[in-house]
């Protein structure tokens, strides 16, 4: 997505807005994928290879919020650039971080935070607005 999607408007405000709902989305779209991998994380405290174990609500909202992130960003690549897009669901990295941190109390480490920024320039970097 090159930020202008109606190159024979010139990039007129209401494909500006559409740009940024559909960035917005896609950013919404790897929170999501990171709540869910919490929830993973949580629904490896019972999990086994015992499929009784596979009953368990962790998991299966995990399974769903996946399934629904899915099929949303498969939406919204009708909208823009896999070459852009897809670079913003790594920002999921940064949520699962920060969830992890706040919800499962883990540990921050100067290697973590640096992995951190160095996605967030990654991001930044490949999402770079075209003037």
């Amino acid at each position: 997505m090159d930020w202008h999607l109606d190159h024979n408007s010139g990039g007129n405000f209401y494909s500006k807005m559409k740009s940024s709902l559909v960035i917005l989305i896609v950013t919404v779209c790897a929170l999501l994928s990171a709540v869910a991998q919490l929830l993973f994380k949580l629904a490896s405290r019972t999990f086994s290879f015992n499929p009784a174990s596979w009953l368990n609500v962790f998991l299966i909202a995990g399974l769903v919020l996946y399934a629904v992130v899915f099929f949303i960003f498969v939406w919204t690549l009708r909208h823009g650039d896999v070459s852009v897009l897809y670079p913003i669901m790594a920002s999921s990295y940064i949520f699962v971080y920060l969830l992890a941190l706040f919800f499962l109390h883990e540990s921050i480490t100067l290697a973590r935070v640096v992995g951190v920024c160095l996605i967030v320039a990654g991001i930044c970097a490949i999402t770079q607005v075209k003037k």
